[in-house]
């Protein structure tokens, strides 16, 4: 595996025998076997405000679920103290007032209990919409699959909920579009040839080039014809087909000479 790295220009750094270390958002201390949150240096946690275009949900139930995660990585009450003023701070900077109280660990039976088979609804959420779309959608479920319903059984408020989903914001659209018209030109840049065997390419190695005009000579023992064509896709697509044309002209005009023999 290393000597496949150096192949790469890679390097793999190995620490030994360490005491304490950070994996993900946790630091662990084997000296005092105690853990608590890690964060990265410069790294200043950014919650969604409560005034953005969210699931009201998502917004109540942020507070909270901040609460659980940096109780669960602080081993007890005084280190979560310690590193709950930097959320706190994030979030009133998000224009929450909730505090960060300390939620202490309770393990919790497994309880064997059958699963049911949940169809989820998730329509994109907008403050800008009036309409209730998860209330009307559950409506339509009680109107259309009644209890004397053959379909009831799958098609029920005990099977089917509804949880609103969150659009991609400004930033992500903004991203994802200049990473996809990059990733177009550099595919073109490298895919000049996609012939198996590159020494057979008809057009010398540049079959994928398009909005081409091409001539060709189709020549027998006694005759010679001329063809000209244009193409806008890659002109490896249009060499294929006219390939294809050909072989089937042949291929009729070989079984015609093969009935017309035998008769």
């Amino acid at each position: 595996m290393i000597s496949l790295f150096k192949e790469l220009g890679l390097n793999i750094t190995i620490d030994c025998n360490l005491k304490i270390t950070n994996f993900l958002d946790v630091t662990f201390n084997l000296n005092t076997g105690k853990h608590y949150p890690y964060r990265k240096p410069n790294d200043h946690p950014v919650y969604i405000h409560r005034n953005s275009n969210h699931p009201p949900n998502f917004i109540r139930s942020l507070p909270a679920s901040i609460s659980r995660r940096i109780s669960a990585i602080s081993h007890d009450e005084e280190i979560f103290k310690k590193a709950a003023p930097a959320y706190e701070e994030a979030l009133m900077s998000s224009n929450y007032t909730e505090g960060l109280p300390y939620i202490a660990y309770q393990p919790t039976k497994n309880n064997r209990n059958r699963r049911r088979n949940i169809i989820w609804f998730n329509p994109p959420f907008s403050s800008n919409v009036a309409t209730n779309i998860g209330g009307t959608f559950l409506k339509l479920i009680n109107k259309h699959f009644p209890k004397t319903s053959k379909l009831h059984k799958i098609f029920n408020r005990n099977t089917v909920k509804v949880s609103y989903s969150c659009m991609p914001h400004i930033a992500s659209i903004i991203k994802g579009h200049n990473k996809r018209i990059a990733a177009t030109h550099t595919s073109k840049e490298e895919e000049a040839c996609n012939c198996r065997k590159k020494d057979t390419c008809p057009l010398n190695g540049n079959c994928q080039a398009s909005n081409i005009i091409y001539k060709a000579e189709v020549k027998t023992t006694d005759n010679c014809k001329t063809y000209i064509g244009l193409t806008e896709p890659p002109s490896s697509s249009d060499t294929v087909t006219t390939r294809c044309r050909s072989t089937t002209k042949n291929t009729k005009t070989q079984r015609n000479s093969r009935s017309t023999s035998g008769s």
